[in-house]
């Protein structure tokens, strides 16, 4: 389908019962993945074709194998995104929120982000160790029109710094403490490699969502951010009662979530919030335990 009718059909035709917006976007986004591999292809092989130390045959047959896996990817996201539409409330994504309703005291009761407090995580991964630092800044940002406590993500391995987000949050009249965006700062051998992730509410379509919600029942989704193709992360609420023991201590009554994002289709994590501190646990995929270990408060 050229892509001027294929915008026309999203968005000139209305949608029969059986579709939604969700749908749609779902649909929308699968198309802007099969170009971007076309894309990859073609201009690949032009780099190829201007590659004389490499065979052209073998060159063509790499870059295929690699557009191959991109168009498997862009199928298991649109089932992934179908899936999706039947977890969240019909009809767009729309969260409307008004700054003068919003306030940089935390103090949701799963997620306190308490000024000057450090949170300080670690994992292993085979021998690498993994440290996290979590810092509530004492100042607050202006993210367009609206004022956000500033929280400070940075992730080390075995001491060199893969990760150093900013992540900026807000909290309204009911509890719900609200994800407004972040500079994402990805590093490779010590270098800065990329930005990838990055996003704040109002820019190339972005919306702001929930990293908390005020009274967290069982079975409800949400989305934790929207950005379509670049952050798409959500969470689910599994249990109210849970558990936990990390080196930072045994923390009960905790809130257990199930966090995954359609960009990744099979990939789940679960997280677990203590009262009065927020994430003591974070299991990943392969069963990788990001735990709590020390609680700094100023």
């Amino acid at each position: 389908m050229l892509p001027s009718l294929a915008a026309f059909t999203l968005l000139c035709c209305p949608s029969t019962p059986a579709q939604s917006v969700g749908v749609e976007t779902a649909h929308a986004l699968h198309i802007a993945s099969v170009a971007d591999a076309q894309s990859a292809f073609f201009v690949g092989t032009a780099v190829c074709l201007n590659d004389p130390t490499r065979r052209r045959f073998d060159c063509f047959r790499e870059l295929l194998q690699d557009y191959h896996q991109a168009v498997r990817l862009a199928n298991a996201q649109l089932r992934e995104r179908l899936r999706v539409v039947r977890l969240l409330p019909p009809g767009p994504y729309a969260p409307m929120l008004d700054p003068a309703k919003l306030s940089t005291k935390i103090t949701n009761r799963f997620l306190p982000w308490k000024p000057g407090r450090t949170l300080v995580y670690k994992a292993r991964d085979g021998k690498e160790v993994e440290t996290t630092r979590i810092t509530v800044s004492d100042k607050t940002t202006m993210v367009g029109d609206y004022e956000c406590v500033t929280v400070r993500d940075v992730v080390s391995v075995d001491g060199e710094v893969h990760e150093d987000t900013i992540d900026w949050y807000a909290q309204d009249q009911a509890g719900n403490v609200w994800y407004l965006g972040e500079i994402a700062k990805n590093y490779e051998d010590g270098l800065l490699d990329n930005l990838d992730g990055s996003w704040r509410i109002g820019k190339d379509g972005a919306k702001p969502g929930i990293l908390m919600l005020a009274q967290p029942k069982v079975g409800v989704t949400y989305r934790e951010e929207f950005l379509p193709n670049e952050a798409e992360d959500l969470a689910t609420v599994v249990s109210l009662n849970e558990t936990v023991t990390v080196p930072a201590g045994t923390f009960r009554g905790c809130v257990q979530t199930r966090n995954f994002t359609p960009i990744e289709p099979g990939v789940e994590e679960r997280k677990f919030y203590a009262p009065g501190i927020g994430v003591v646990l974070t299991v990943g995929p392969t069963g990788k335990r990001t735990e709590l270990v020390q609680v700094i408060d100023p």
